[in-house]
């Protein structure tokens, strides 16, 4: 059994220039839907996606920016399940490859993520409210070093 990390890594199937206009279209939308489902309803960490597309050589920063469109709740949900629900560290797959890894754990530790859940705390969700202390928690952690 291979992991969903790997699967896309053969060919550069998220570099623009290998497709027509019409090919893209289907295949963006294709990754779109596939990487929102798998944020939304995934059962193994969700790094595990981001590393499939970035392996397949989909614009990272482009995968980061769907991340921070979603809703501020569901990042907590999902970051809580990844990160915090087992241990308390941000998981990252191994099968990233070269700098990727590293522009990945950049971006869970970023600014923008912290600004993106920290709306969590100041809208007053107390169902959310120890979740979202923990994954701030978690990514603080892991920017001291």
């Amino acid at each position: 059994m291979v992991g969903n990390e790997v699967c896309l890594s053969r060919f550069p199937t998220g570099d623009r220039r290998n497709w027509t206009d019409a090919e893209w279209d289907v295949l963006d939308k294709f990754q779109r839907i596939w990487l929102n489902e798998f944020f939304h309803h995934g059962e193994e960490c969700f790094d595990d996606g981001m590393c499939m597309f970035g392996l397949a050589q989909w614009p990272l920063d482009s995968l980061f920016e769907q991340i921070l469109a979603q809703p501020a709740e569901a990042i907590v949900e999902r970051f809580w399940q990844d990160w915090c629900s087992q241990k308390s560290s941000i998981w990252i797959t191994a099968f990233w490859e070269d700098d990727m890894m590293d522009k990945a754990l950049q971006f869970y530790q970023s600014e923008a993520v912290r600004t993106k859940i920290g709306v969590v705390l100041a809208s007053g969700n107390k169902d959310l409210a120890d979740k979202t202390r923990q994954v701030l928690e978690v990514i603080d952690t892991a920017r001291q070093g």
